[in-house]
C-alpha cells in the first residue's frame, strides 16, 4: 500500500530534460532515497527507538518520501540554473568576467597599500 502511494505521489514529478535521461536520474534519486530510508529505519531499531515491523515500514516509507523529495527538489533547480546558464550564456560570461576584473583590482589596490 506505501509502495502504490511513493509512486502516486512521485509519478508526475518530471524533469525538464529528455525522457531517457530523466528515468535515470529518478533511478538514482529513488536509490539514494531508499537507502537513506533504510539507514535511517535501521538507525533508529539499532538504538531502540522504535519497536515492530509495521512503525518501520511507515517511518521509512515517510522518510524515503522526504528524501526523495529533497534531492528532486536540489536535481530540479540544477537542471533549471544549468539551462538558465546555457540560455544566456552572454550574461554568464559578463558577470564571470566582471567579478574577476573586480576581484583582481582588490587584489591589486590591497598589494599597493601594503606596500605603502
Amino acid at each position: 500500500m506505501m509502495k502504490f502511494i511513493f509512486e502516486l505521489l512521485t509519478s508526475p514529478l518530471g524533469l525538464p530534460i529528455p525522457w531517457y535521461i530523466e528515468y535515470i536520474i529518478l533511478l538514482v534519486v529513488n536509490t539514494v532515497a531508499f537507502k537513506l530510508a533504510f539507514a535511517a529505519v535501521g538507525e533508529l531499531y539499532s538504538d531502540s527507538i522504535i519497536h515492530g515491523k509495521k512503525t518501520g515500514s511507515i517511518l521509512h516509507w515517510i522518510i524515503r518520501i522526504l528524501a526523495f523529495f529533497v534531492l528532486w527538489a536540489v536535481i530540479y533547480g540544477l537542471i533549471a540554473f544549468v539551462k538558465l546558464c546555457i540560455s544566456h550564456w552572454i550574461w554568464v560570461v559578463s558577470i564571470l568576467g566582471a567579478i574577476i576584473v573586480f576581484s583582481l583590482s582588490i587584489l591589486i589596490t590591497v598589494k599597493l597599500c601594503k606596500k605603502r
